[in-house]
């Protein structure tokens, strides 16, 4: 589950030291909802949340991600750089309006 991995990878980031720290107090530290670790440990420990809260989850974090990782990241771009990717964004998230998700790849 995508969900899963985001907390995992993004979480792991900050792990220090000798003696692991709890996901929790991870992602408290970096500003991650604590609902998302919610929902890994139960996607991973209990049952699978439903479709809905996980479309909902992964929506919120990427826009977590877009307020946390990528607008600190395009403040360091120079802006011819900032201009290009911008315009690259756009026609994705066009594509993306017009493609069905059945028609989507997927992988098998």
């Amino acid at each position: 589950m995508a969900l899963i991995r985001f907390v995992n990878t993004i979480v792991d980031l900050e792990q220090r030291g000798t003696y692991a720290q709890s996901i929790v107090s991870l992602a408290g530290r970096i500003g991650m909802p604590a609902w998302f670790v919610e929902l890994r440990h139960a996607g991973t420990h209990e049952t699978l949340p439903s479709l809905a809260a996980l479309q909902s989850a992964c929506h919120q974090a990427l826009g977590w991600l877009n307020d946390y990782y990528w607008n600190k990241q395009t403040r360091t771009l120079p802006p011819d750089t900032q201009i290009h990717v911008r315009e690259a964004l756009l026609k994705y998230l066009a594509v993306q309006k017009k493609t069905p998700v059945t028609k989507r790849a997927r992988k098998p």
